[in-house]
């Protein structure tokens, strides 16, 4: 589902001209894109501070807003691009728009006569532009990004917007982004568990066990245990003597059990019987 977030220039020093690349000023009243009423090459650097979108979110639809205190000629051109950082600093005297690395994404802008001399404010659609830098592999949620405006020359026109120190909040440069957030998963493993222990079986082949346990992650059971056998049992002796008893034996063992059931029995034990002996 898309998530919708509105961002404002919020300080005066996020929105800033450039005089033909090299004069800079970010306490002026408007911002001034194109070539203006004195004929200089003027373009417009933008910082949106905040941009709590994800890396990796896909972004559905950004729109950019300007207003307009002043227009001059009868068309209007400019091409705006991103600022290539993952999260841009503000802009200064040494670190102005005409220094900063640009985005490949770009958008370049006309609007119709209508437009340019009717319309308040001026809607222009640069989605590429943002999901180029959120993309960026060290973007993350709350960083800020910066585009720069500027004519391409084709025309002698100027186009004067609001920025923050002309008019605070009110009609500021407006950026709206409408995302899809990324998705996050989390992936649990199936459980292996490795068993030691100790068991007592009796002589009907009861067993009980105490043990302690390991889970790791595929499913498999080791079992590591030593088994006290207490049994009662018939027993025959083949020696240079036939000794023939029912009697009651004790029998001390070490065992492995392993997953599959499987018992290996070590073990020796002292016979003491009453019968009746054969030579």
């Amino acid at each position: 589902m898309a998530v919708a977030q509105h961002i404002i220039i919020s300080v005066g020093t996020d929105d800033c001209r450039e005089t033909n690349d090299t004069t800079y000023s970010d306490t002026t009243t408007t911002i001034a894109v194109e070539q203006n009423a004195s004929n200089q090459d003027v373009d417009a650097g933008l910082r949106f501070q905040g941009i709590n979108i994800a890396q990796g979110a896909t972004i559905q639809k950004v729109w950019l807003y300007l207003w307009r205190t002043a227009t001059s000629g009868t068309s209007f051109s400019a091409r705006i691009v991103g600022i290539v950082a993952d999260n841009c600093v503000a802009w200064s005297s040494t670190d102005r728009p005409s220094q900063r690395s640009k985005t490949s994404a770009d958008v370049p802008y006309s609007p119709t006569t209508t437009e340019w001399e009717t319309s308040r404010y001026y809607e222009i659609d640069i989605t590429n532009i943002v999901q180029e830098i959120i993309n960026r592999g060290g973007w993350v949620s709350g960083n800020a990004l910066a585009l720069s405006v500027k004519g391409d020359g084709s025309t002698l026109s100027y186009l004067d917007v609001y920025d923050y120190d002309g008019v605070g909040t009110d009609y500021v440069v407006v950026l709206s982004v409408a995302f899809t957030p990324a998705i996050t998963q989390t992936r649990t493993a199936k459980a292996r568990v490795d068993v030691a222990g100790a068991q007592s079986i009796d002589a009907k082949g009861n067993v009980k066990t105490t043990f302690e346990k390991t889970i790791t992650a595929r499913g498999r059971v080791q079992l590591q245990t030593t088994q006290s056998i207490e049994a009662k049992t018939r027993i025959e002796i083949s020696s240079p003597q036939t000794l023939t008893a029912k009697d009651r034996i004790t029998i001390t063992t070490s065992q492995t059990i392993t997953s599959k059931g499987r018992v290996e029995i070590t073990s020796s034990y002292a016979i003491s019987a009453k019968g009746r002996t054969e030579k």
